[in-house]
Order: structure tokens, then sequence, then C-alpha cells
């Protein structure tokens, strides 16, 4: 009896335990139904975008940083490097019937730190340089409540966070005879950073790079290919949205779309730059090259640079290429050749040695950068003209003054030279026996050829008469002639000299008067110029002088 009481015992004890274990088997088996995971691929991809100008980089997928949240809680996380394919597939376990939250981030340099939703919200993207140190382009792609029944596979299309710029040229505006080449084209005042999933822009300087990104030298030579109807390849360049709004004030011209420097605009606004050399006829550039500055922006009011966007320019340089549509060029270093010299002669005649004669340039156009010019004469034994354009004659024959322009430009003028000496010749004026009244003046003066020619007033003469108290004098400015001031009743001499070539001179007698007669006067005989007198039978007719006595004879007719 115990021994089937033993047994029955333990029988009800295995049942139990038996019992026990099916109940827990059956409440494992349901809660796995409801757990059920499945492998899903995840399709990972960038809208393709070719571009030319140095590394087409647009669509390369470096690193992806993934982030999975079940329900807003972290569930998956995993981060790889890849060798830049466009697209990428990664698979992931996900529990059937339950809602995901899936975040990407490629080709960001450092990975996101965040436990919640809330925190990846808040994510940015930061670059050490403007070109991403050649990881590609930023790029983010999320997907919200994902319930995975049957699905096998769940695509993700990517954003950029940079735009894209691409710009070439037309040059079938510009003039025949002047050449652009694009030598260096950049994207400058790239910010830095950019909030991921809110609209970002540079805030101040600190905020963009200083140095610019871009392509320089033959990674430039699409833009100097010319293609039909004028037009260059593409180039393009990437930027980080940067939305700066519109612009300050009213404007009607692309051209017109230029910010201050000194202002905050400009050190925060992203624009494209282009460094071209220039050649042309007319114009120039001191030392350095042509610079074409583009503020971006969707139109002449905007200054906005959007993420995922791609920005067509096009480059239209007019006539002597320093204008043209939605480019701002800058002028600080542009010269104006002389295109030509305008003489004030282009024929001179020129009859004595040591003639002068003084030229005037005018360089055309008025805006001309330098408007110095240079003189040379082809024969300066004929005739030699200073720097500052006075022609003197030396001796008989011919030459050319030619005048040159000194900014390098092929701008001259000429002026044909033709010495031939004429003959001397020497008149007093207004004749050899001159009577006045005290109190008159009169002006008596020579008229010489050549004119440069040695000349005296009569200085001696002059002074000897003014100490007798006859007249006072002013000689004239040319010092070809006197005024003299009567001044007392008397008889002088005024004797005046021309030296080579002339070698003539001239005489005239002086009669002061006084208001109340007629009387004669003599001419004393310690007078300069008495012996003169004496022999100048012409001067002898108009007033006698009796020599013995050297006192005056008969009143003369």
């Amino acid at each position: 009896m115990e021994r089937k009481g033993w047994l029955f015992s333990r029988l009800l004890t295995c049942a139990a335990v038996i019992a026990a274990v099916s109940s827990c088997t059956g409440t494992m088996k349901e809660e796995k139904a409801e757990d059920i995971r499945r492998e899903v691929m995840l399709r990972i991809s960038a809208p393709a975008l070719q571009t030319r100008g140095g590394d087409a980089y647009e669509d390369r997928i470096s690193t992806l940083d993934l982030l999975i949240f079940e329900d807003g809680m972290p569930d998956y996380r995993t981060y790889r490097k890849t060798e830049g394919a466009s697209d990428m597939e990664v698979t992931i376990s996900l529990v059937s019937g339950r809602n995901y939250s899936i975040y990407a981030f490629v080709n960001f340099k450092d990975r996101i730190e965040a436990e919640s939703i809330t925190e990846v919200q808040e994510a940015m993207v930061q670059l050490q340089n403007p070109s991403n140190e050649g990881l590609g382009i930023p790029m983010y792609g999320f997907l919200k409540d994902i319930t995975v029944s049957e699905e096998k596979e769940i695509s993700m299309q990517l954003t950029r966070m940079m735009a894209k710029v691409s710009i070439r040229m037309d040059r079938s505006r510009l003039s025949r005879d002047v050449e652009l080449q694009v030598r260096r084209i950049s994207a400058c005042n790239c910010p830095r950073n950019a909030s991921v999933f809110t609209d970002s822009r540079a805030r101040s300087r600190f905020d963009c790079f200083d140095t610019r990104y871009g392509w320089t030298g033959d990674e430039c030579s699409p833009l100097n290919t010319v293609t039909t109807g004028g037009f260059s390849e593409e180039v393009s360049l990437f930027l980080l949205e940067n939305m700066q709004g519109e612009f300050p004030h009213e404007i009607g011209e692309d051209e017109e779309k230029v910010l201050d420097e000194e202002g905050l605009l400009s050190q925060i606004c992203s624009y494209i730059e282009l460094e071209m050399e220039y050649c042309s006829p007319r114009h120039f550039i001191n030392g350095q090259n042509l610079i074409y500055r583009f503020y971006l922006g969707e139109g002449l009011k905007d200054l906005n640079v959007e993420r995922n966007c791609h920005y067509h320019i096009d480059i239209v340089p007019e006539d002597d290429g320093l204008s043209g549509g939605g480019w701002r060029v800058d002028k600080s270093g542009i010269g104006t050749y002389a295109q030509e010299i305008i003489l004030s002669a282009n024929t001179l005649e020129m009859t004595y040695r040591g003639e002068e004669h003084q030229l005037e340039a005018t360089v055309v156009p008025d805006g001309t950068t330098f408007r110095e010019v240079s003189w040379k004469s082809s024969d300066p034994s004929v005739a030699d003209i200073s720097p500052d354009g006075k022609i003197t004659a030396h001796d008989e024959g011919t030459c050319l003054i030619t005048c040159s322009a000194t900014d390098g430009s092929p701008a001259t003028s000429t002026c044909g030279i033709n010495v031939r000496y004429a003959p001397p010749s020497f008149t007093m004026y207004p004749g050899d026996y001159i009577e006045g009244n005290v109190g008159d003046d009169i002006h008596i003066w020579c008229e010489i050829f050549p004119p440069n020619a040695p000349f005296d007033p009569g200085h001696e003469e002059l002074d000897y008469d003014k100490s007798r108290g006859i007249y006072d004098y002013t000689i004239d400015e040319d010092g070809k002639g006197v005024t003299l001031h009567l001044k007392k009743p008397g008889t002088g001499i005024i004797y005046m000299t021309a030296g080579e070539p002339v070698n003539q001179s001239g005489m005239a007698i002086v009669v002061v008067r006084s208001y109340e007669g007629n009387a004669q006067y003599a001419i004393p005989p310690t007078h300069p110029a008495f012996q003169e007198c004496l022999r100048r039978p012409d001067v002898l007719r108009h007033l006698p002088l009796q020599v013995r006595d050297r006192s005056p004879s008969q009143p003369h007719g």
C-alpha cells in the first residue's frame, strides 16, 4: 500500500511538471509568433547626375551612418565605409508589425551622436574644407512609420546637403579682337556647417571658409572650349546650403547685384568667382587677371543657395568683356588703352634758328588710364623736342616729330617740321622824330626778325634822359619797346639795337614841349647818342644842329 502510494505520488508530481512545461512551451510560441524578425534589404541611392570639371563626386557614397529607432527607441545602428558607389544595399533585421524610423547620413565626416529621434533632428554636418575632404557631397535620408510584413526590400532616396552650380561661357557677344581665357573658377564663402533637417545659413564670416573651392589650370579647360553658337562646355561646383534671403535693396539689372564689401552680407553670401586672362586692344589689367563675380540666387532679389538644387549660370561677356548679364566685373584693376593721339599741328614751318613752338597732344578716349606721351625727333640737328612737347629749330632742313602713348598701345601721331630761314628785318615805330607835350605818354617800339635776336632798347640813353628829368620810362614786357612818360621840356634820343643775325639799329629824336610855346631844344653834346646823331643826316633834316657851338638852328619845318 505504501508502495502504491509512493508511485501514485510520483506520477502526480511528473504530471504537474509536464503540465507546467506544456504551459510554458505554449506561451513562448505565442511570443515568438508576435516577434518574428525579417531580413529586409534597405536600398540607399542618390539621384545620379553627371558633371564636368574636376572630380565628379556628387553621387558618391563614401561613408554610411545608419540609425534605426523602434517606436522612438534606439534599435539598430551601423557605420560603414564604402568604395564610393552611387548606391548601396544594407541588410537589416526588423520585427514584423512594429513601427520604425530609419535615418541615413552619408559622407558625414563624424558619426551622429544621438540616443533619440529628437537628438537626430538636431543633427548638423560639419566640413573640414569646402570639398569635404573628397568624401563626396554630404547627404541624408529618412523613412518614418515603416512597418514590415511581407516586404523584403525598402528603398530610401537621399537628399544632398549641397547645391550644384553649373557654369558655361557664351562668347558670341564678345568682340572678335578680345580674348578671355579662364584660369580659375572658385566657389567662395562656402559655409562650414549646416543643419540637416532645417534651413541653414551662415551668420558670420567665421561660418564660412576662408579658402576657396574650385578648379584651376587645365581643370578649367571646358570653359575655354568654344562649341556651336559660341557656348563653352560646362564646369560645376558645389556649396553647402546657405539661405540668406532677399537682396537688401531694389536693383534693376543683374550687374547691380553687388554687395558692399564692408558689409556683413558680402562676408556670408556665397558667390562664384572667375579669374581670366584678358587681352584687348582697348583695355588692360594692371599686372593681374580679370575678375568676374556672381552672387548666387534664383533671381535679382534672391541670395539663397538651396540644398539639392542645380543652378545653371551662363556667363555672357559683351563687347570688350567688361560687362555681361548677371555678372559683376571687378574693374578696380582695369585700365583703358589710348586709341588715338591728336596733335595741335600736323605740319610746321619754322623760319629761324632758335624758333620755338609748343605742340599739344590730346589722348583719346578721355578715360585713357595713362595719358602721358613721349616725343621723338627724327633729326634733332634740324629740330628737337622737349619732354613737354616744345619744338626748337636748330638748322635748315626737314624732320618728323613723333608722339607716342606710354601705356603700351600702338597709338602714335606725327608732325612734319620744315625749317627754312627768312631774311632778317628791323623796323622802328612810330618814326625817327617824335614830338610830345609834358604829361603825354609816348610808345616807341621795334619789330625785328628773327624775334629772338639780341635786342637793346637803349638803356644808356633812356637812363641819361631820365636823369635830365625829360621823361620817365617803362620797358615793354617783350623788351622791344618803351613807353615814355613826358615830364619836362627838352630834347632826347631813343637808340634801339638788334644783334645777330639782324645787326641793325634805329634812332629817334624825342622833343618834349611845354604847353606855352614851340621853343626849340638842343641835344646836349654829352648825350650818349650825340655822335651817332651827327652821323645821321635823316635825323639832322628834322633837327639841324650847329656843330661849332652845339646850339640849335632855326626852327625846322
